[in-house]
């Protein structure tokens, strides 16, 4: 197909060439997600790029930021109503309590 999986760059020192540094490129199908700086001994960890996809051909990578956005609003939500909930039913207990304190008063 003609596309670049891996980069790697060279400098001129004292005479000799010395490789500097090594760049593997990650594709979904046609489209370039990805690129992995080499994190030493041949392991590639670290990610320097990402790419999102289009609009036409969205990339997995575009389609599960918003999947953990959506995740992370239903969170909020639901802590929000937990702690509505949970003030409503504090509420609820400290009437019946006083409730009960009045009528022992009188």
């Amino acid at each position: 197909l003609g596309r670049r999986v891996q980069k790697t760059t060279y400098a001129y020192r004292a005479g000799t060439w010395v490789k500097q540094s090594t760049k593997k490129f990650v594709y979904d199908g046609w489209h370039l997600i990805a690129e992995l700086n080499e994190a030493g001994e041949g392991s590639f960890v670290s990610v320097s790029h990402t790419f999102e996809g289009t609009k036409d051909c969205p990339c997995p990578i575009k389609e599960e930021k918003r999947l953990k956005e959506e995740f992370k609003k239903k969170q909020e939500q639901i802590k929000f109503e937990a702690k509505k909930l949970s003030a409503k039913w504090r509420y609820e207990e400290l009437k019946a309590q006083m409730g009960k304190e009045y009528k022992t008063l009188y």
